[in-house]
């Protein structure tokens, strides 16, 4: 009898352990489960929260996107409407420019010859014309000369058929051969041609700058350099006069504004700064596509 007992002792106590044991691998297994259920969790809050940023980095992206192809747009449109504004400029110039040299011209030149003509026949041969006559036929020349300036800087014959330098060199002794402004032109790598429009918006810079001088700058020494690189074009132009203060005289400034336009045509850049001797230093840089 003793000897059960302590058979069924130990089998209780072998029982028990194995409760306990597996008790432990139940509660073993719950944590893991547990453990598991957490990382699937965490791992599905991880995907989501990657998605939610990729979505929002996408998006963000594609309004940039959105906003850049606008923004071209809309430079692309005031490119347009400059190139619109200044080809009718120059259309309008060119009429102007016929106008003055086929029809006014035309038209001075034939009132000459004919007042040419009446003077001949009330005058006898081999008599001096009277002071009267003389002023009038001067008057005449001067009218006659002023128009056909006025027709080929509308219009420049001399851009067109040699080129921008060439057109520069002549402006500059037609506008200030009767001023008191003594200038310098300079041209620094191949006078070679260049394209027709940064000829053009080049010569018609240059005329408008040439025009402040002349009109604002109260100065006595201009000087013009067109420096000619292989990917880029230099113009500066320096006078050594008064100076002006660029911001204010650009808000009201319909030249510096034409200026403007066309530099930003050309996707150039333009900057006014004080010259050494006192005036104005412009540098324009126009990029040679």
């Amino acid at each position: 009898m003793h000897v059960y007992s302590e058979l069924q002792t130990k089998y209780d106590v072998v029982q028990q352990e194995k409760q306990i044991e597996l008790l432990t691998k139940k509660q073993e297994i719950k944590t893991l489960t547990i453990k598991q259920q957490h990382t699937q969790n965490t791992l599905l809050i991880a995907l989501l929260v990657f998605i939610i940023a990729l979505s929002l980095s996408w998006y963000f992206r594609y309004k940039q996107k959105q906003r850049a192809l606008m923004n071209a747009e809309i430079i692309r449109q005031q490119e347009l409407r400059m190139r619109a504004v200044i080809e009718t400029q120059e259309e309008e110039r060119e009429r102007i420019a016929r106008e003055l040299h086929d029809g006014v011209g035309q038209m001075l030149s034939g009132l000459k010859m004919n007042w040419q003509s009446v003077v001949h026949k009330i005058i006898p041969q081999g008599n001096t014309d009277p002071p009267r006559i003389r002023e009038i036929n001067r008057i005449l020349d001067e009218v006659y000369t002023e128009v056909r300036n006025i027709s080929h800087q509308m219009m420049p014959k001399v851009l067109l058929e040699i080129g921008l330098f060439a057109a520069i060199e002549d402006m500059l002794e037609k506008n200030l051969k009767n001023t008191s402004i003594r200038y310098e032109l300079e041209c620094v790598g191949k006078k070679e041609r260049l394209q027709p429009g940064i000829e053009l918006n080049l010569f018609r810079v240059c005329q408008e700058l040439l025009s402040n001088v002349i009109k604002h700058a109260k100065a006595d020494h201009l000087e013009v350099q067109l420096i000619n690189r292989k990917n880029i074009l230099l113009l500066l132009v320096e006078d050594n006069g008064k100076g002006f203060e660029h911001d204010k005289a650009s808000e009201n400034g319909i030249g510096l504004l034409n200026i403007a336009s066309r530099i930003a045509l050309l996707k150039g850049e333009i900057k006014y700064e004080q010259a050494e001797k006192g005036g104005t230093r412009v540098s324009i840089r126009i990029p040679k596509l």
